[in-house]
């Protein structure tokens, strides 16, 4: 009999201390996550804030309406 090793989706609880709590969505494991310390966008981390970074050098490198494109 072959066993699958699940591939956990962790649901986190909001950070309330050194640790919170995870629950794995598919199988119901446990475990706990470090938290990190408050940065000035604490709700952004990881993948988001790279995201969102990289939409907001994208914005700057747009031209505006009011700028005129060269030919």
């Amino acid at each position: 009999m072959t066993t699958v090793a699940c591939v956990h989706r962790w649901r986190i609880e909001p950070p309330a201390g050194a640790t919170s709590a995870g629950v794995c969505l598919n199988c119901g494991a446990t475990r706990q996550f470090k938290n990190g310390p408050e940065k000035g966008r604490a709700h952004e981390s990881g993948w988001a804030a790279q995201n969102n970074a990289k939409k907001r050098h994208m914005r700057r490198a747009m031209p505006t309406d009011d700028e005129e494109e060269e030919p």
